[in-house]
């Protein structure tokens, strides 16, 4: 039946099919081998702060270069890389290697983290892109210690 407007007209239902069948793969990894690749990663960081006091903030990102290849015969480098990606323990360890950088580029402690994370097959291993965004918190630690112990003692100087 059409409908007058020339829109389109009714359609017939049908019944769902009681069972869907999907084949999915699963993929475990080992954290030990991953914290052996890790450390002996290559890792080339950029970035610096911008901005002063409270509004201090740090752009900057990390190359991690995992020295690895296929193991087993049919795997590719492009394999592992989607393999990888999609690996919260990995993405996890190279957030916190991003962090540790960028905390020694900031010069202090580094709020909540930002970070945009790619991986890739290089010419090397699997490259994983770690693009890093924090607000700089204040150094507690650079001020005097007699400032401090003033302060603790009530006499706020």
């Amino acid at each position: 039946m059409r409908r007058k407007d020339g829109g389109p007209g009714l359609a017939k239902t049908r019944h769902p099919p009681l069972f869907h069948s999907r084949t999915l793969s699963l993929l475990a990894s080992s954290d030990g081998r991953w914290e052996k690749l890790f450390e002996k990663a290559d890792v080339v960081s950029e970035g610096a702060p911008r901005g002063e006091g409270v509004e201090r903030s740090y752009f900057g990102s990390s190359d991690i270069v995992l020295l690895l290849g296929p193991e087993r015969g049919g795997e590719t480098l492009d394999g592992l890389a989607s393999a990888i990606a999609m690996d919260p323990h990995v993405r996890l360890r190279a957030m916190r290697m991003a962090r540790r950088e960028a905390q020694q580029r900031a010069n202090g402690p580094l709020d909540s983290l930002r970070a945009e994370i790619t991986v890739r097959a290089c010419a090397r291993g699997v490259a994983v892109h770690v693009d890093v965004e924090a607000r700089v918190n204040p150094d507690r630690r650079a001020a005097p210690r007699t400032l401090v112990a003033a302060c603790a003692e009530g006499r706020g100087e």
